[in-house]
């Protein structure tokens, strides 16, 4: 059976089941053939084309009718020895070796395969497991390690030991150096002590549904039972044995205290083919011999759940280390106080809501995004979210349709700044002359949106025609500027304004922009009227492409006044404001850096300030009394 008839059965089941394209899969005579791929076996092993165990076990619970047995094939990977990819292919090797002894009934694999085994992992070589040289840190930067920090804290009580974090790692030597490293390196998430019992937890927080939660949590109990048995030795350096609590342990196996190894499944949600046949699954992984018929250990699997949503450990993050902190770390770290406060600015948001494949304390759940918003311009009046779906605006984040619950976002610090002033022409009138010193006689209508009022936000215009880009929607895949205010000065003059905002942004030399993108779209817009001295090579990093990119833009609207909309703009010139914080030290210098690029007529026409001093000029209005509170209390000094 060919693997496409065997995915319209598995979809027969449940139409929404994919087999991964990292490995093939067939069936004859009721034994399913895996064939992995070299990617698979030098992969980390809880990826989709690695995790055969997984497949292996899942698919025999799915397909009973059709699978008695199991065989693991492949062609040896051509890897360099002692090299990063050799250490994956021994890990897998050994992974390999422990599903067909467990269970040996049902599960094969090559002569080849066997001979492999055989080379590293015989009963003549002496192996030993790495010590914890170092306690686990005390700060964590996404959920799942901050989960695993508030697990222990919850459950150290009713533990002999608890802890996280612990290396788990195969050397050929006592003296685990790296020359001697059979394994690559890996950590267990959370292992506890408990009564005779040895616990071992995979933690994955909701959004991580892969089977290779079986291929990990087997690999881990598979090299503690080893430990415990004795056939992976501890090396005795007394001195490491305090940290994560491994002298317990170390006194747990040398006292034969151990009775039980229990692996234990620790998430809210599994992928489909786990949650889906729970009972099954697991039943086929706990009728495998993990151990001899004379042993007195024995060894088993679970689930649980660790309730994510029940509490989200935002005092882990808050409680960090203060010295030498960014200013993004400051920013995070006050955003996860107010979060924390029930009945502050955030009403009652919670925080590990998904972001970038992970999950994050400062991050709100998708029901609770638009509590980013300032109240005021969540209203019937000032409605922010509808603004963005009249004027077919895309949201920055995962959703594109709705607010993101990142509290960092420089799109949610712009719109609570700007949105509550757009219908407020004399409101902007006296920011922008606060900002840039010029003489405002009039602010025009925003020249692109369906809605009154006098700020565009993202704002795009005929940027196929005039930058040659693919794209012209708002907010995505195309040069946008976050606000846009056209104005006419007391000489008559009519300026566009593109304003550019930044909140906690730091930019590393990463995603360079392609060559092929800047020639066939920018190059040739830089020429003797532009006030770009050139294209230079720092113009392909942001944040020197965003500001370039807009600065084209603009050059092109006053160049060949398009119609944007049903607004012909007759621009006479710009200027370009961008609003910063005064503590965003990075990001001042790259605009600073910017700036060296400009002719010097491009140079006058930049105006730096920070948000707080932006909107000074609503100090003492009532109409804004409570926008500036919030924004006191959420972000200013």
């Amino acid at each position: 059976m060919k693997e496409e008839k065997i995915l319209k059965l598995l979809q027969a089941k449940n139409k929404n089941l994919q087999l991964p394209s990292g490995m093939g899969f067939s069936i004859e005579d009721k034994t399913l053939t895996i064939t992995m791929k070299e990617k698979g076996m030098i992969a980390n092993m809880q990826t989709d084309a690695s995790a055969f165990e997984g497949w292996a076990i899942c698919l025999k619970a799915w397909l009973p009718e059709y699978i008695s047995e199991v065989k693991i094939e492949g062609e040896r990977p051509s890897v360099k020895e002692k090299s990063k990819e050799e250490r994956h292919y021994n890990r897998f090797l050994y992974r390999l070796n422990k599903f067909i002894e467990i269970y040996h009934s049902w599960a094969s694999t090559t002569d080849d395969f066997n001979q492999e085994i055989k080379k590293i992992f015989n009963v003549k070589t002496d192996l030993y497991i790495n010590v914890p040289r170092q306690d686990a840190s005390t700060g964590a930067t996404h959920c799942e390690a901050q989960l695993e920090r508030a697990f222990r804290k919850k459950n150290e009580g009713s533990y002999c030991a608890l802890n996280h974090q612990l290396p788990v790692r195969i050397f050929s030597n006592k003296e685990t150096k790296e020359t001697n490293a059979i394994t690559p390196g890996g950590f267990i998430d959370i292992w506890g002590i408990k009564d005779d019992c040895l616990k071992i937890f995979e933690l994955k927080l909701p959004v991580n549904k892969e089977i290779g939660i079986i291929s990990e949590l087997m690999f881990y109990v598979n090299v503690m039972t080893d430990v415990i048995n004795g056939k992976i030795k501890i090396p005795f350096s007394s001195e490491d044995k305090s940290y994560r609590s491994f002298g317990q342990l170390f006194k747990f196996q040398k006292n034969k205290k151990c009775k039980k190894i229990e692996g234990v499944f620790l998430a809210d949600n599994f992928h489909t083919m786990i949650e889906n046949k729970k009972e099954e699954v697991l039943q086929i992984i706990n009728d495998g011999e993990f151990v001899s018929e004379t042993s007195q250990l024995s060894v088993f699997f679970s689930f649980d759940k660790p309730n994510v949503n029940d509490y989200c450990p935002t005092y882990l993050e808050i409680n960090k280390p203060k010295k030498n902190m960014t200013y993004k770390e400051c920013q995070k770290r006050r955003q996860l106080k107010l979060l924390k406060n029930a009945d502050g600015i955030f009403e009652d948001a919670k925080g590990c809501g998904e972001f970038d494949n992970n999950m994050y304390p400062y991050v709100l759940l998708p029901k609770d995004s638009e509590k980013n918003l300032f109240a005021g311009i969540r209203c019937k009046d000032y409605d922010c979210t509808k603004y963005f779906e009249n004027e077919h605006i895309s949201w920055w984040g995962e959703r594109k349709s709705k607010p993101t619950g990142h509290l960092l976002s420089s799109q949610i610090h712009c719109l609570n700044h700007l949105f509550a002033l757009r219908k407020d022409d004399v409101a902007i009138k006296a920011i922008i002359e606060n900002a840039t010193g010029l003489k405002i006689k009039k602010v025009y209508q925003a020249p692109i949106d369906q809605e009154d009022g006098f700020i565009s936000f993202e704002f795009v215009c005929k940027n196929k025609t005039l930058l040659y880009e693919n794209h012209e929607t708002r907010g995505a895949n195309c040069t946008s500027v976050d606000a846009l205010v056209y104005v006419q000065t007391t000489d008559e003059k009519n300026l566009l304004m593109p304003i550019e905002w930044k909140y906690t942004e730091r930019y590393e030399k990463k995603n360079r922009a392609d060559d092929k993108t800047v020639k066939d779209r920018y190059l040739g817009l830089v020429d003797e009227k532009s006030n770009l001295k050139e294209w230079s090579e720092e113009f392909y990093y942001n944040p020197l492409y965003e500001f370039a990119r807009q600065t084209l833009l603009v050059e092109q609207i006053i160049a060949q006044k398009p119609t944007c909309g049903t607004t012909t703009i007759k621009a006479d010139d710009y200027v370009h404001l961008i609003v910063r914080p005064n503590e965003n030290k990075e990001i001042i210098g790259d605009i600073q850096q910017f700036k060296n690029f400009l002719k010097d007529e491009g140079k006058k026409r930049i105006f730096e300030i920070d948000p707080q001093d932006l909107l000074s000029p609503l100090k003492g209005n009532d109409d804004y009394k409570e926008l500036m509170e919030y924004l006191q209390t959420r972000y200013w000094k």
